[in-house]
């Protein structure tokens, strides 16, 4: 597994000291932030970073790496696929000193139908859409009569206009992380944070994430396992605007 993780690390140049701007280095292998100590980069290299995130069967690996970068070597995207195994490549920069590279959410943005017998009446009827900083957006909808969820389904419009509203974000498969500070944008008008354990296909692991909501995922009751993988025990808060 280490193995396959690397291929992403591998990738993100290791820079000598220079006399330009201060940026961060470090690397996580859980989070899509990290922290660590400041480096000098050498003139014309801005403040990178790396996502390299790796599907192998239902579970998912994460690493992210901080450091000096060409500008060559900014804003690309890329992935490889191996049998059952999908390795997906983003990296994105800013050149500010100290700054902190934004999460490329193009990169881990991908569609997912799920249809199945509906086991609680909760799971019905419910849209909403979170950033943290990786936007996910869900939609549900339930019918009644033999085989009626044939047809196909698609997500309501999405509004990408910011709305003012700024939360604290970050995710990771631990019970703490990072935060950066994002924009939120159409119907998310709440910061939230959620802490709790998801079930992966074969066992509970520890959860927290952080970021933009829309107003309703703070009042749902959503249902635990077997219905969903939450494990029960989960915290949810919601919040203004920071």
């Amino acid at each position: 597994m280490k193995t396959l993780l690397g291929i992403g690390v591998m990738l993100a140049i290791s820079i000598p000291a220079g006399d330009s701007l201060w940026c961060t280095e470090c690397l996580s292998q859980t989070s899509s932030t990290c922290s660590g100590k400041n480096v000098t980069c050498p003139s014309g290299y801005v403040c990178g970073s790396l996502y390299a995130e790796s599907y192998i069967g239902e579970s998912s690996y994460l690493v992210t790496r901080r450091t000096c970068s060409p500008l060559h070597e900014c804003d690309l995207l890329g992935s490889v696929n191996i049998n059952k195994v999908e390795i997906r490549i983003a990296t994105s920069c800013c050149n500010t000193s100290s700054c902190s590279p934004t999460v490329p959410t193009c990169f881990l943005t991908f569609s997912q139908v799920q249809k199945s017998c509906a086991t609680n009446p909760i799971l019905c009827d419910m849209t909403y859409n979170v950033s943290v900083p990786v936007d996910v957006y869900s939609t549900a909808m339930c019918c009644y009569g033999d085989m009626c969820n044939s047809g196909s389904i698609t997500l309501p419009p999405i509004d990408q206009t910011e709305n003012g509203v700024r939360c604290p974000a970050c995710f990771a498969k631990s019970s703490v992380c990072s935060p950066q500070t994002i924009k939120c944008r159409g119907l998310q008008n709440k910061c939230f944070k959620f802490t709790g354990r998801l079930h992966n296909s074969v066992l509970f692991e520890d959860w927290i994430l952080q970021g933009c909501t829309t107003e309703n995922l703070c009042t749902y009751e959503a249902p635990t396992y077997p219905h969903t993988a939450l494990q029960g025990g989960y915290t949810m808060t919601c919040s203004d605007s920071v």
